[in-house]
């Protein structure tokens, strides 16, 4: 049986051209709900100090390693953005330009 205790986890992070900082993004791995986090640091060494992303165009979330199988994992991020004047989610688009997962032992 895998060991569940916290010296273990996993991140998924998410780096896009504009600012999401304050949007409500939603993700999930295999339909499992991500807690969002705040960032700490980079998950891998940069090619160059210059290559370092803005801050307020990241997201990261907890993963439990329980949900995650060996093989495809599905990822999904919607924008939850609240629709002007009503009820539900707008569909505005998020430009991504990276996607990492970072696993920790």
């Amino acid at each position: 049986m895998p060991d569940p205790s916290p010296r273990y986890g996993a991140v998924l992070r998410l780096e896009a051209e504009e600012k999401i900082v304050h949007l409500p993004i939603f993700a999930e791995i295999n339909d499992s709900e991500l807690l969002p986090m705040v960032p700490n640091g980079e998950l891998f060494a940069p090619p160059s100090l210059e290559a370092l992303p803005d801050p307020l165009n990241l997201r990261q979330y907890r993963v439990d390693l329980r949900t995650l199988k060996p093989g495809l994992n599905r990822i999904l991020v919607k924008n939850r953005w609240p629709a002007s004047g009503g009820s539900g989610y707008c569909r505005g688009r998020i430009h991504l330009l990276r996607i990492e997962l970072a696993l920790y032992r």
